[in-house]
């Protein structure tokens, strides 16, 4: 087992990347095409330059498979993990924690020497975590405190859990499979089981991901053969009431496999969850009855997660099948309200291969997604975790110097540069065109860089210049 202190340092064990030529490096990578990202024409579709940045990424591993399974922003910014670590043949329970940089702030070993895991984790309401998965092969509950000290974990019979939510009054619930159902469990706050439903139809149905809904009931996703093509395993919605008494079930999908993998509750009450459906990733919607009210299939694209954004789109993450290598890429996708696609991008190192499994939008605007990755050329895999910056505004053409915007290069621009900074004048309308130097800010030297070129043969303001463009060394400076 690496200890917390291995993560800590420069070597191989973990690597965090972090400064501009590295974001610009991979920002040209994906804008470029690469790796397949792409931006998609649709209603609301994203303007030229909107894809998100890459703020940071950190990479755990040792000398056998390491995966994550689930991330989440903590209240103060920083982010929990939960992962799966090998050592010797054998699998075990570690949560990370980690700065708002990605920083690893500690690691803390869970369970024994079993095929142990944890699927997902959640900050609970005292400022500890709330953690689901299995422990030598029961369904797993697991709370710790603030640092990660265990301070309970109880199994409930044999099965999974993938999915956990506290609930306002301080209780927890559970969500995953048992025996060919699915099995919901609720604890009060120290563990103890209040009551367990085993739920499901005459076949087999597995439970993956959890919410509450506006009534106070829940709704699983996750995948079904009581219902549906009785060849294969279809999508699946469960409802139950707030004590856990199925309301109804339903299956969603086509003739091919098919299961779901992230739900969430719309404002108005309405279910959206997200899959796969025939290895295409499958988004659909539902009222709070289960009637579809529309569905999307998005191309060779496998989903894993789920989480709406703040303008009522959602955010997926998952894997697309590489084109080249035939192989695996982590990817994340955005999509409006309607389900329509506006920008599906890989985050991947060149020459690995792995999925995103989890992701959440940030307080920033942005997004973290957890998953693995490995090299091509070895066959164990490495924790991923990587934090993207917000989208982008869309990008005006402009022409650089222009500071005043009245369309030329000339004395009044430097002039207007120095009295916004110096004498309260207002500011410019396009802060890219007021950077005339292109340093990524306006100050004194941008009114240096234009009046050395007006009169004393100085290099010319750097592109877009002589004619108005897009700038091609994006800086975040509005315009």
């Amino acid at each position: 087992m690496l200890t917390p202190d291995a993560f800590l340092g420069d070597g191989s064990a973990a690597s965090v990347r972090h400064g501009l030529a590295h974001h610009l490096h991979r920002a040209a990578v994906l804008l470029l095409g690469g790796l397949g990202g792409c931006l998609v024409a649709g209603r609301g579709a994203a303007a030229e330059g909107e894809l998100p940045l890459v703020e940071w990424e950190l990479v755990l591993g040792g000398a056998e498979n390491d995966l994550s399974n689930d991330v989440r922003q903590t209240p103060d910014g920083g982010y929990i993990v939960a992962a799966r670590r090998m050592e010797e043949g054998d699998f075990d329970l570690e949560l990370l924690r980690l700065g708002a940089d990605g920083s690893v702030l500690w690691a803390r070993a869970l369970g024994g020497p079993r095929e142990d895991v944890l699927r997902a984790v959640e900050p609970a309401s005292d400022g500890g975590f709330i953690a689901a998965g299995r422990l030598a092969e029961e369904f797993l509950l697991l709370k710790t405190g603030a640092s990660g000290e265990p301070e309970w974990q109880r199994t409930y019979g044999p099965g999974t859990a993938y999915s956990v939510v506290e609930l306002p009054e301080g209780a927890f619930v559970g969500a995953g499979f048992t025996e060919s159902h699915v099995l919901l469990v609720r604890t009060d706050a120290s563990g103890a089981p209040e009551w367990e439903r085993r739920l499901g139809g005459d076949g087999s149905e597995t439970g993956f991901s959890l919410a509450r809904a506006l009534d106070g009931g829940f709704v699983v996703a996750g995948l079904t053969t009581s219902l549906g093509p009785t060849d294969s395993h279809n999508a699946y919605l469960l409802r139950t009431d707030p004590e856990g008494h199925m309301e109804w079930h339903a299956w969603f999908g086509g003739e091919g496999p098919d299961w779901s993998e992230g739900v969430v509750v719309t404002p108005e009450g309405d279910f959206v969850a997200t899959g796969s459906s025939a290895e295409e990733m499958h988004l659909f919607k539902t009222d709070g009855s289960g009637m579809l009210l529309w569905e999307r299939r998005l191309g060779s694209f496998e989903s894993n997660a789920l989480w709406r954004t703040a303008d009522g789109g959602y955010v997926l993450g998952g894997l697309r099948r590489s084109p080249v290598y035939g192989d695996n890429e982590p990817r994340v996708a955005r999509t409006d309200g309607e389900g329509l696609l506006l920008w599906s991008m890989p985050v991947l190192r060149p020459g690995e291969t792995g999925w995103a499994s989890s992701v959440q939008v940030t307080s920033d605007g942005g997004y973290i997604f957890a998953g693995s990755t490995r090299p091509r050329s070895t066959p164990y895999f490495d924790i991923l975790v990587v934090k993207l910056g917000p989208e982008r505004p869309p990008r005006r053409t402009f022409l650089r110097g222009d500071a005043n915007g009245d369309g030329k290069v000339d004395v009044s621009d430097p002039v207007y540069i120095l009295a916004w900074l110096f004498l309260g004048g207002p500011a410019p309308a396009c802060e890219d065109a007021a950077d005339a130097d292109d340093g990524g800010q306006v100050n004194i030297t941008d009114a240096i860089h234009a009046l050395g070129f007006l009169f004393l043969g100085g290099q010319p303001p750097p592109p877009p210049h002589p004619a108005p463009g897009l700038d091609p060394t994006w800086d975040g400076l509005g315009c």
